[in-house]
């Protein structure tokens, strides 16, 4: 949910918060299943 607002917040063209800037960087999230099925 927070990399889906950070991306509606990009599209937008407006600001993120400063402790919100992680959620724009890529790779996989930890609840991804293919991510739960490698561990």
């Amino acid at each position: 949910a927070g990399r889906l607002y950070a991306q509606t917040k990009a599209h937008r063209g407006e600001p993120l918060p400063e402790h919100l800037a992680h959620l724009t960087t890529q790779g996989p999230a930890a609840q991804e299943a293919s991510s739960l099925l490698n561990r």
